[in-house]
């Protein structure tokens, strides 16, 4: 239970690391990307803390807030009135859609830089813009596709509260282990570079406590219909490092321009 509850909230706390996807238009991106992540973290932090005190200061406990499944809803419906309730109810499904079509467009950016970067004839089609706005229309009709048939899988739940649920676990676990190989990434590229003991002690640091989630998360293996979604999440992890397999890709990506910006190999310089 412990561990479910760790990795709702890591799904719970994404998001923050979107301020990447826009690093090739902001300036001193070095100091303005770290900032932004910094700070969408603690005003995220602060906010979850916040509503969390709300929530089980209402509630006797855990078990009566388990037993609610909108208990913000059902909380200013209680205390402030019916059409606070009702309000309550429109602003989450606000936020759903706006933080559908973020993840839409971090997933379009980056299918979109994918294909520039690698300029293939299977990533061609990321590549393809809209004549009128430039807007990458190629890698959003992709993406797009693809969250459909990702929300259409889910159409079988009877209740959109359990079937909000099991999206949100479905994210969370690739969430979970996107960070696990990003720490582990930081982790090798800190010790070949400049071995400093605070970077690797933090990170080490990191490596050893998402371990244990991912241990404590999968170990015992999650009964139905978690379980189904932890081999959904396992089956999406796979197609994208199948990604990898294309002919004469991770050649590209050698040679891809950004990528010797962002390991620091400065001989090449990108337009402003």
């Amino acid at each position: 239970m412990l561990a479910l509850g760790v990795t709702a909230a890591f799904g719970q706390f994404s998001g923050f690391e979107s301020a990447a996807t826009l690093g090739e238009e902001a300036r001193r991106s070095t100091r303005t990307i770290p900032a932004a992540i910094g700070w969408s973290l603690a005003g995220a932090a602060a906010i979850y803390i916040f509503f969390t005190w709300i929530v089980y200061t209402a509630y006797p406990g855990p078990a009566a807030v388990a037993a609610d499944p909108a208990p913000l809803v059902h909380i200013a419906g209680a205390y402030l009135g019916s059409p606070v309730g009702t309000a309550v109810n429109v602003a989450g499904l606000i936020s759903a859609f706006g933080a559908q079509l973020a993840c839409l467009n971090a997933a379009a950016r980056l299918a979109f830089a994918l294909g520039r970067e690698t300029s293939g004839p299977a990533t061609g089609v990321l590549t393809r813009t809209w004549r009128r706005y430039g807007s990458p229309a190629g890698a959003l009709t992709v993406t797009g596709a693809v969250s459909l048939a990702a929300l259409v899988a889910f159409a079988f739940e009877h209740t959109a509260t359990r079937a909000a649920t099991l999206i949100i676990q479905y994210g969370a676990y690739l969430i979970l282990a996107a960070y696990l190989m990003t720490v582990i990434a930081a982790l090798a590229w800190t010790w070949r570079t400049r071995r400093r003991p605070l970077p690797l002690a933090i990170l080490a640091v990191g490596a050893v406590i998402l371990g244990y989630v991912v241990y404590r998360t999968f170990v015992p293996f999650p009964a139905a219909p978690f379980g189904w979604i932890v081999l959904a999440a396992g089956a999406s992890a796979a197609a994208g490092a199948a990604i990898l397999l294309i002919p004469g890709l991770l050649a590209r990506l050698r040679q891809s321009e950004l990528l010797a910006v962002t390991t620091g190999r400065n001989a090449v310089r990108l337009p402003p």
